[in-house]
């Protein structure tokens, strides 16, 4: 624990010795933010509605949305299979610290970071803006905070699933960009994946983005129970834990440590 907190710190440091960098992230995300409240604020101003959800539930929806995905979907994790390519792989192998203490710890100095700079970009849209609805109940609140946490692991272990293929192929960019398209559009940052269908809301990628976010709109009711939808994640998200297992054991028998 001692050697995962010095990791920690140590990315930290890394982090935040580029100041322009953090005020130019701040001020790229607050812009694309801005877009997307002003996009759907001004359809909503048509009354457009889309099956059961009112304007204001698609606001709140979308922004809600953008907020969970850029908690979630930055990860460091994609660094282990580009130094399986590069073969820095073998290296990284023969610190005194695990290879996933090392970049895990990176993965949550990064979304710590993400938290701090989503609270200081996006609390003047729940200050000032009504359309965003943020009453929520205490057991909402739990209830969300375990529905992210499924969302962190679901998508760590995928991401651990597509670097496990980094030992059979000699680019992974195409893979990773691959990967966040069908993520983009299963995970329902597109749309909500309950206006195409109930079974839609029940593939993996559905948790991570969909189910935190259905839960923060309060006033729609969930296509299925929250308790099974949670069982649902829960059995996915050990299935996928044993296809990474296996994929990272048979790739772990055949690296030759290519590369430098």
């Amino acid at each position: 624990m001692k050697q995962f907190c010095r990791v920690g710190y140590f990315f930290l440091k890394v982090t935040t010795a580029f100041r322009m960098n953090f005020w130019l992230m701040i001020l790229r995300q607050f812009i694309a933010l801005a877009g997307i409240f002003i996009f759907w604020y001004s359809l909503v101003s048509y009354g457009i509605t889309i099956r059961n959800y009112s304007g204001t539930q698609l606001i709140t929806y979308f922004i809600y949305t953008f907020l969970i995905g850029q908690l979630v979907l930055s990860t460091k994790l994609f660094a282990i299979g580009d130094s399986i390519i590069s073969g820095e792989f073998s290296r990284i192998l023969l610190y005194p610290i695990s290879l996933f203490k090392i970049f895990l710890s990176w993965d949550m100095v990064d979304k710590l970071f993400n938290f701090i700079i989503l609270l200081i970009y996006s609390l003047p849209f729940f200050v000032w803006l009504p359309a965003i609805n943020i009453d929520l109940s205490l057991d909402q609140v739990l209830i969300f905070i375990s529905f992210l946490a499924l969302a962190f692991f679901m998508f760590s272990i995928l991401v651990m699933i597509i670097n496990s293929i980094a030992f059979f192929v000699s680019e992974m960019w195409s893979l990773q960009f691959l990967f966040y398209i069908l993520v983009s559009f299963f995970s329902g940052q597109y749309f909500p994946l309950d206006i195409a269908g109930k079974w839609l809301t029940l593939n993996p990628l559905a948790y991570i983005i969909y189910w935190p976010t259905r839960i923060l709109v309060a006033s729609q009711a969930p296509p299925i129970s929250l308790w099974l939808a949670g069982f649902i994640g829960l059995g996915w998200l050990a299935v996928l834990y044993l296809v990474f297992k296996k994929f990272w054991r048979f790739g772990l028998s055949r690296f030759a440590g290519w590369g430098g």
